[in-house]
C-alpha cells in the first residue's frame, strides 16, 4: 500500500515538474513525509485495534471454557428457580469449622429435580464450591471490565444471564449480606468488584429494553 501511495507521489511531482509551476521541492516532500506519516499512524492504529479485538475474542473463549461447566449449569438452574438455600450453621453438633460452617442446600423435595441436575446425588454446595465453580470466574471477569480491558457490551451478552440469576436470587443477597458482614476488612473476600458489575449488568439491560 505505502508503494503504490510513494509512485502516485512522485508521479505527481514529476507531472508537476513538467509544467510551467515553480515547485518548492523541500516543501512537496515535507508534505510527503507528513502524508506518510499519518497514513503509518492510522495503520498502526487498524492493527492495534485488530490486536485488540483478536485479544478479547481469546479471551472471552477462554472465560467461556472456564465458567460454562455442568457446575455452573447445575448452580445456575437451582438459583434460578429457587432450589438453593443459603445456610450458616452454627451449632456445636458436628462442627466441621470453628466458627461455623457455611453451605448451600439443595432443595431436593422439588420431585423432578434429578432430571435437571447434572449430579443427581448433590444434596448440598460448600461456599468455597460456590466461589470456584460461579463466583471467582465472574469476579475475575468484574475485574478486567473494571480495568477496560474488556467491554460491558461483552460481559452482558456473554455473562449478562448469569449475572441477571445471582441479581435476583434471595440466596446470593443473603450469600453477600454474610460476606459483607463477615469480611468487613477483605474487599476480595466481599467480592466487591463483583458485586459492582452484578448492578452495573442489570442497569445495562435496562437501558437495552427502553
Amino acid at each position: 500500500m505505502l508503494n503504490k501511495i510513494y509512485r502516485l507521489l512522485t508521479a505527481i511531482l514529476h507531472l508537476l515538474s513538467g509544467s510551467q509551476q515553480k515547485i518548492d521541492r523541500s516543501a512537496f516532500w515535507t508534505m510527503i513525509g507528513t502524508i506518510l506519516s499519518l497514513i503509518l499512524i492510522v495503520l498502526g492504529y487498524n492493527q492495534l485495534v485488530g490486536l485488540k479485538q483478536t485479544t478479547d475474542a481469546t479471551f472471552i473463549e477462554t472465560m467461556n471454557q472456564r465458567f460454562f461447566t455442568n457446575d455452573e449449569r447445575d448452580l445456575t438452574m437451582l438459583l434460578e428457580n429457587k432450589l438453593l438455600l443459603f445456610k450458616v450453621d452454627t451449632s456445636k453438633e458436628n462442627r466441621i469449622f470453628p466458627d461455623s460452617f457455611v453451605y448451600f442446600k439443595v432443595k431436593r423435595d422439588y420431585k423432578a429435580i434429578n432430571r435437571l441436575l447434572s449430579d443427581t446425588t448433590r444434596k448440598l454446595y460448600s461456599s468455597g464450591e460456590i466461589d470456584n465453580y460461579f463466583l471467582s470466574p465472574l469476579d475475575e471477569i468484574a475485574l478486567y471490565e473494571k480495568k477496560g480491558l474488556i467491554s460491558m457490551k461483552e460481559v452482558y451478552f456473554e455473562f449478562g444471564y448469569q449475572l441477571n440469576v445471582i441479581h435476583d436470587s434471595e440466596t446470593m443477597k443473603s450469600y453477600f449480606k454474610w460476606l459483607n458482614e463477615t469480611s468487613a476488612d477483605s474487599p476480595t473476600g466481599r467480592y466487591d468488584d463483583l458485586q459492582a458489575l452484578i448492578k452495573k449488568n442489570h442497569e445495562y439491560e435496562q437501558k437495552l429494553v427502553r
